[in-house]
């Protein structure tokens, strides 16, 4: 089954592996996790469903909308993408408390919850059991960027690496109960991305203080990425590389894959927009047993992203248009 993170394109390359499980973490495109729900729904049966589970409605959203994803505003709208879109299922815990309490109240019209409530059921009851879950910048539960303007980032508790473990834990255990419980043609995916994932670091035997976590000893805290590597089949890193000021938009590549259908101007000036270069790793973790056909334990995918030239009508920012190399 072909999943990936980009629009589609007819000759594109740059699939995901094979994965059961899979975290993106660092400057992936704010709109990766609506395309791998996208590719999932498209690739697939159509019992297919995805489940996003984000920290924040208001980030999310916010990162889509300053992204503007050039594809997605092109064929939002349209036939089949705006149906796929629609089978989407969107929760936001506001804490990973509520995440915890989510997971374990989700259920469908066939299979309940293991805690069912049937006052409350309905606002947790999807219509088919999901076989991708996505989980949205959980990191942010931890961090300071969860704070109110009033509050003191130097006080923020940070809990311990079972707190996080936890949140996994749940969603597999999650995605195992309905995996077993209904008839699914394939075993669910659970995808992480997190943009902070990288830099978090949490305390190994007791909670304390953001201000006070770079001091402890190596001994007594741990990166969550390291951590994770016991239960993630696959891990990506995205890294933006460099970038280009007033380059010209057409290419010498002969390689390159845009993913747009915008007409461009690029002889304005004799000068394009500012390209800005990634390149995402993914890597097999060398602990989890996660199946793949794939036979490299490490996979290569770069790009570059930059403005349209031009302000769409009725739009209040230009959109961003992502090149394949």
């Amino acid at each position: 089954m072909a999943h990936s993170i980009f629009p589609p394109h007819p000759t594109t390359r740059h699939f995901l592996p094979d994965f059961k499980s899979l975290i993106i973490q660092g400057e992936y495109p704010p709109a990766a996790p609506i395309h791998l729900c996208l590719s999932h729904i498209s690739s697939g049966s159509p019992s297919h469903k995805p489940l996003l589970l984000s920290s924040s409605q208001m980030y999310l959203q916010s990162q889509l909308e300053e992204f503007n994803d050039a594809w997605l505003d092109e064929h939002a709208c349209l036939g089949s993408t705006a149906e796929n879109l629609h089978q989407i299922d969107i929760f936001y815990p506001p804490t990973h408390r509520h995440l915890r309490l989510l997971l374990g109240k989700l259920s469908t019209y066939s299979i309940p919850s293991v805690d069912a409530d049937p006052e409350t059921d309905h606002n947790t009851r999807l219509a088919r059991a999901p076989t991708l879950l996505v989980l949205h910048e959980l990191s942010r539960y931890f961090l300071s960027s969860q704070l109110s303007d009033d509050a003191d980032v130097y006080e923020l508790q940070l809990p311990t690496i079972s707190t996080y473990m936890q949140l996994i834990i749940d969603a597999i255990a999650m995605l195992q109960f309905f995996s077993k419980s209904g008839k699914m043609p394939t075993p669910p995916r659970l995808v992480i991305f997190d943009k902070g994932l990288h830099d978090l670091a949490l305390p190994i035997l007791r909670p304390v203080n953001l201000a006070d976590i770079r001091k402890l000893p190596e001994s007594h805290k741990i990166q969550v990425t390291d951590a994770l590597l016991r239960y993630i089949g696959w891990v990506g890193t995205v890294e933006k590389t460099y970038e280009d000021k007033n380059e010209e938009i057409a290419s010498s590549q002969d390689d390159e894959i845009e993913i747009d259908l915008v007409m461009q101007d690029p002889q304005k000036d004799g000068l394009g927009p500012k390209k800005t270069y990634f390149r995402m790793t993914i890597s097999k973790s060398r602990y989890a047993d996660d199946r793949s056909n794939v036979n490299q334990d490490e996979l290569i995918s770069e790009w570059y992203s930059y403005r349209d030239p031009h302000e769409p009508p009725f739009a209040t920012r230009r959109r961003t248009t992502i090149v394949l190399l």
